[in-house]
């Protein structure tokens, strides 16, 4: 049979191949996932829930020190404890303590002024600095001096 006038036959050959080829593709896409697919998409997925968390925890956090630093610098000097330099800015910031620190009532190492020894690390807010201390803060103990040798700001 002839081809039909004005009918270009490479034109409608060449339609015919690429709506095959969308029909083996379009069949290839509705299989299922395999195996390591899905293991991907997982831990993509977990992946992202722990950057969110991340992002939300270090959201709040710089909030809520720099609520709490403003609300120190506020309140100098009574808020903050006597034996704190000068001029001391509140630099607020989450620190662990080693163990076998000890924490004074004054930024001196002097007996007399010892609140504790801490037993284990122990997470604490940092305050400020004050020459080789630094102002701790922590629930259990208010506030509190320890050499910054022996924390670790984070």
């Amino acid at each position: 049979m002839p081809p039909a006038e004005g009918i270009d036959l490479a034109a409608l050959r060449a339609r015919f191949e690429d709506l095959r080829q969308r029909q083996a593709q379009d069949t290839a896409l509705r299989q299922p996932a395999s195996a390591q697919t899905l293991a991907q998409i997982e831990s993509t997925a977990a992946a992202i829930a722990e950057l969110e968390a991340g992002q939300q925890l270090t959201s709040w956090r710089a909030q809520t020190f720099a609520v709490l630093a403003q609300s120190f610098q506020a309140a100098v000097p009574h808020a903050l404890p006597a034996g704190i330099a000068p001029g001391a800015q509140p630099d607020i910031a989450l620190a662990v303590v080693d163990a076998q620190a000890t924490l004074y009532a004054q930024p001196v190492t002097d007996a007399e002024m010892v609140v504790r020894s801490v037993t284990d690390r122990t997470t604490m807010l940092r305050i400020a600095e004050s020459g080789p201390f630094s102002l701790v803060w922590s629930a259990g103990d208010g506030f509190a001096f320890v050499l910054s040798q022996f924390r670790q700001v984070y």
